[in-house]
């Protein structure tokens, strides 16, 4: 049915990637939320 998801979830390293990927990509979402609002973390 979702032969793009298999793969991932029958390989570790591919999760991990994937969750590594997350991680960063958040972080970074939090970083440009600190320079755009930078009140808001201050508080």
């Amino acid at each position: 049915m979702l032969p793009r998801l298999a793969p991932a979830a029958i390989n570790p390293k591919s999760l991990a990637l994937d969750s590594l990927l997350k991680t960063s990509a958040s972080r970074l979402h939090a970083e440009l939320n600190k320079k755009r609002f930078p009140t808001l973390t201050q508080i």
